[in-house]
């Protein structure tokens, strides 16, 4: 029962930290660069932040629809414990409005825990560039319900589809594991220019 609700009211409260994180996001404006997939997104957020360094912001240990608006904010939970969350959810009112980074890049690891948060969060990111690592069965039981829906033929297909939307909401460039067919399958969403990567 408890999950059930908990499940319910994923998206509604996290859409309440993302409109307060959109409207600060607004103001700073940055080039905004999502590195999304099943697996290895952290390791290519370190390679690339070995590179640019200090040019750009990046969204450590937050990936999720919680964790990036919570990032963007500026919001740290300590403990992960239900006692936090009155403050929690007062720290928007405040944050939204401090100054901006300084960085004029943001550099942000986007996940897919579930059907609907590719979309919920591409919405709100409207990524310049994205960069497309993998596709595999992470948090798979998640997606369950789309092939039971007969939505998608696999899980897999339905893990790509929502990953999808991150190379589909971009504006310049989408860089791909070409590698992947169920990568390669979800380029005909794409509408700006295409990288392919072997």
């Amino acid at each position: 029962m408890f999950q059930k609700i908990k499940r319910l009211l994923y998206f509604p409260v996290a859409g309440y930290f993302k409109f307060f994180a959109a409207f600060r996001l607004k103001k700073w404006n940055p080039k905004i660069i999502v590195i999304t997939g099943s697996s290895g997104k952290t390791t290519l957020l370190h390679l690339v932040e070995s590179q640019l360094k200090g040019v750009a912001k990046y969204s450590h240990e937050a990936n999720s629809s919680f964790g990036i608006p919570f990032d963007i904010l500026d919001i740290h939970r300590k403990d992960l414990t239900l006692i936090e969350w009155p403050l929690v959810f007062l720290k928007p009112f405040i944050n939204a409005f401090k100054s901006a980074p300084k960085e004029k890049i943001y550099i942000v690891e986007a996940d897919c825990d579930r059907p609907g948060e590719g979309k919920f969060l591409s919405n709100f990111l409207n990524p310049d560039i994205t960069l497309w690592t993998n596709v595999s069965r992470t948090h798979s039981m998640n997606f369950e319900p789309a092939t039971k829906n007969k939505n998608f033929m696999s899980i897999d297909e339905a893990i790509a589809y929502e990953f999808g939307y991150y190379a589909q909401k971009t504006k310049s460039l989408v860089i791909v594991n070409s590698d992947s067919d169920l990568i390669m399958k979800q380029t005909r969403r794409i509408s700006c220019a295409i990288k392919k990567v072997s």
